[in-house]
């Protein structure tokens, strides 16, 4: 049976935070982590994390404490960021009531990308994104929609498949070679497509059971966030060990630095962040 958005989001609340909202120790008030990413903002590498009641920011570095809610997205649940390092200045972002948005100038100002979709608009239910490394080419997940593609930045789009496998909570694109590979996590568990999202495999294995909520790589080794922790493939995803270093608690964010891929971040389930600059050999808890 299809989870819903509403049952996949409850469950995931449920388990991670025992009330339906887990409480932040590192972002102001209350809220849930959905999504972050690593982004270069006028020459400075920020941490962007998606919550529920919006965009939070702060700097890369781990020593540098402080956070801030930016008003430049909506105050409501965001749930992916992407860029393609070629283009920079050029962000995604998707969220619950927003759709899909593109801000051209680093952030400070958006413009809804769904046109010509129908009954598609900024009222649907975005639930991951990722963007090509090598071509810029751009795949969400629609609630009701399934997984679509724009090959042309966001001006129109093509629905890829409309099932996948299940509730798509995260996407990741990575090249091996010239060949585009897509990772989905879903509510199950994580499939693996090599033909543009037509066709998709599941990739098993027990520590992925309870769903994956997010994802990332180098092009060498591939981590998911689950409600086990954080683990770590360097085989494409036939095996996994739990990664060294962080709590064991459930893992809600991961980033791989496009820029720096040596540097990571992964954000837990009480929405502490960790920091590593040696590829995740080490982890630094942020102030």
């Amino acid at each position: 049976m299809l989870l819903t958005a509403a049952g996949a989001y409850l469950l995931l609340s449920v388990l991670i935070g025992g009330k339906g909202e887990a409480v932040a120790q590192t972002l102001p008030g209350k809220t849930h982590i959905h999504t972050a990413l690593l982004y270069p903002q006028a020459g400075v590498d920020k941490l962007l994390v998606g919550a529920h009641d919006g965009l939070y920011e702060r700097s890369s570095k781990p020593d540098e404490a402080g956070w801030r809610q930016s008003n430049a997205l909506p105050a409501t649940d965001i749930m992916g960021f992407a860029y393609q390092p070629q283009q920079p200045n050029r962000l995604y972002a998707v969220g619950h009531s927003f759709g899909v948005v593109v801000s051209d100038d680093g952030g400070a100002n958006w413009n809804n990308r769904l046109p010509g979709m129908g009954s598609l608009d900024n009222r649907h239910d975005v639930h991951a994104l990722a963007v090509d490394p090598l071509v810029g080419s751009v795949f969400v997940w629609v609630e009701q929609k399934g997984l679509l593609r724009s090959t042309d930045q966001g001006a129109s789009w093509q629905v890829v498949n409309p099932t996948v496998g299940g509730q798509v909570m995260a996407l990741w694109i990575e090249r091996v070679g010239e060949r585009q590979v897509i990772y989905a996590g879903t509510m199950a568990g994580l499939l693996r497509s090599a033909d543009g999202g037509a066709n998709w495999v599941n990739l098993g294995g027990s520590e992925l059971s309870g769903g994956v909520y997010a994802l990332a790589g180098d092009g060498k080794d591939l981590y998911v966030g689950t409600l086990g922790g954080l683990y770590q493939s360097s085989d494409q995803g036939h095996s996994w060990r739990a990664v060294a270093g962080l709590p064991q608690r459930a893992a809600v964010g991961v980033v791989v630095n496009l820029r720096s891929p040596n540097q990571r971040v992964a954000i837990l389930s009480d929405a502490s962040v960790y920091f590593s600059s040696d590829a995740g050999a080490s982890w630094q808890a942020a102030k």
